[in-house]
C-alpha cells in the first residue's frame, strides 16, 4: 500500500546553477613580542550583485564580518612548565546575514569567543580549542532569535623551514 499525502500545491522542480557573490577579507595581525598578539579582520560579501532569480528567488543584502580578538602565552620556552606554554585567546565577532525583515532591516550576528591552544611537537603545531556564544536576529525585529553555542576543535601543524 502506498499513501501520498499533499498539503497545498505541487512546487514546481527545475535545474539551475547557484551562483555565489565575490567575497574577500582583510586581516591585519600584531604582534607586540612573542607573547602578546592582537589581530583584526574583515571579511565582505556582494551579495547584492546576484539577481534574486538567480539565487532561490530570495532578496539578499552585501554583507560583511568585523572581528578582533587577542591572544596571550605566558612563556614559549619549550621547557617551561605545560600551563606556561597554553596559548589562551578572547575575540569578539559582529557580522550581518543576506537577510532582511518586512522593514528592510538586515539580520546580525555577534559572538564572544575564548579559547585555548595546548602546544606540541617542540612548540611548533597545536591543539587548539575554541568556544563561541552569542546572539542571532531579534525577536523584537524578525520573531525569531537565536543563542548560539559553538565548540570548535583545529590541530595545526608546522614545520621549520630552512633549518639545518
Amino acid at each position: 500500500t502506498r499513501r501520498t499525502f499533499q498539503f497545498g500545491e505541487e512546487t514546481e522542480k527545475r535545474l539551475s546553477d547557484l551562483k555565489l557573490p565575490f567575497s574577500h577579507g582583510y586581516g591585519i595581525d600584531f604582534t607586540a613580542n612573542p607573547r602578546f598578539r592582537a589581530g583584526v579582520d574583515l571579511f565582505l560579501q556582494n551579495w547584492s550583485a546576484i539577481d534574486p532569480e538567480d539565487f532561490l528567488a530570495a532578496e539578499v543584502n552585501n554583507t560583511y564580518r568585523l572581528g578582533a580578538g587577542f591572544a596571550y602565552t605566558p612563556s614559549t620556552e619549550v621547557l617551561a612548565g605545560f600551563f606556561s606554554r597554553v596559548t589562551y585567546r578572547l575575540g569578539f565577532t559582529s557580522s550581518t546575514l543576506p537577510y532582511v525583515n518586512a522593514a528592510g532591516e538586515q539580520a546580525t550576528e555577534n559572538l564572544l569567543t575564548f579559547g585555548f591552544g595546548i602546544p606540541f611537537n617542540f612548540n611548533i603545531s597545536k591543539l587548539d580549542f575554541g568556544f563561541e556564544y552569542g546572539k542571532r536576529g531579534s525577536l523584537d525585529k524578525f520573531g525569531a532569535e537565536e543563542n548560539i553555542f559553538r565548540f570548535v576543535l583545529a590541530i595545526t601543524g608546522g614545520e621549520r623551514w630552512f633549518a639545518r
